[in-house]
């Protein structure tokens, strides 16, 4: 969906699902309820990006009343942005996000002598954003002062891309939209890593999906990492955490224009690894995948044997 306003914006997502329930086989073996509960979540998201939107744009207008700066007027609208997507996946509860324990994820804490945090999660479908941006504490999100890095192209989504530019998210400029192509114009990326090392450099946190796009046969294996994305922790001894989701392609399939199915999304929060003097980013990488990897294969047999459990 390009850039258009609210009203089109929410009738063309509209108009596709209905155009899908009539052409699609896929779409036909779906459920009433199902289909309910995704015009629902398509209604909370649409109503959560046009808040996130005006939001964040009324707080970079009042920076000359609130005297912030424009790091600090960014960061607030990060914060401001969390906590509109918490109240748009609120009001779908039959989306559940679970840890393996059953109990609440651990977050790392920054503490003002040691590097800020660099962050994984691996790649299974659009959802996968909304799920971390959710579950994400905000005083991690102002303790850590943490962005994202996001493909470019995500900046041209109506009212979306520019929330993203009020939080100053930082944007990866790969030289071609192709699939399993990361090749990144060097001219314009030169910029956003020297904006991205002044971020580090004042504690700031970096999240990032390491294999660059989504999984088109999700949720195993993971796809290969990005070597070039672990010199940032590398430079910076930044500790790496990985956080592994387990069944946000199943609440929003590659296959469907907008999610929202009944779920159950299985996740975890590891820390894998703190770069020390040396390192070279590919063997970092290396380790990160291997972590994420089993610990992707621990939530399939979790997931297995809890359905085990309830069908017993």
């Amino acid at each position: 969906i390009r850039r258009q306003n609210p009203r089109n914006l929410a009738l063309s997502t509209f108009l596709q699902l209905l155009h899908d329930h009539k052409t699609s086989d896929k779409m036909a073996q779906i459920g009433i309820v199902d289909r309910l509960a995704q015009g629902f979540f398509a209604a909370v998201i649409i109503g959560g990006v046009v808040w996130f939107r005006v939001g964040t744009a009324l707080i970079q207008a009042a920076k000359p009343l609130t005297g912030q700066s424009d790091a600090d007027a960014a960061q607030t609208c990060t914060v401001y942005g969390a906590f509109v997507f918490k109240i748009a996946l609120g009001m779908c509860p039959w989306i559940k996000v679970v840890s393996m324990d059953g109990k609440p994820v651990q977050w790392p804490d920054k503490t003002t002598d040691s590097p800020p945090p660099f962050f994984l999660m691996n790649h299974t479908a659009f959802m996968d954003f909304f799920i971390f941006s959710c579950g994400m504490p905000l005083k991690t999100y102002r303790e850590t002062s943490f962005r994202t890095m996001v493909q470019a192209k995500l900046f041209n989504f109506a009212l979306y891309g520019e929330g993203m530019r009020a939080c100053a998210t930082f944007p990866v400029h790969f030289e071609k939209d192709e699939a399993g192509v990361f090749k990144v114009n060097k001219e314009k990326q030169a910029k956003v890593s020297e904006d991205v090392k002044e971020h580090i450099a004042g504690g700031g946190s970096i999240g990032l999906c390491p294999e660059g796009q989504i999984s088109r046969a999700p949720p195993t294996p993971l796809q290969s990492f990005r070597r070039g994305s672990f010199a940032i922790p590398c430079e910076n001894k930044m500790p790496i955490w990985g956080y592994t989701m387990l069944g946000c392609h199943d609440t929003w399939p590659l296959s469907q224009p907008v999610g929202g199915f009944p779920a159950t999304i299985y996740v975890s929060l590891d820390h894998y690894y703190t770069p020390v003097e040396g390192d070279e980013p590919a063997k970092v990488a290396a380790i990160c995948q291997e972590k994420m990897q089993a610990r992707v294969d621990a939530l399939i047999a979790h997931k297995e044997a809890v359905e085990a459990k309830k069908s017993a």
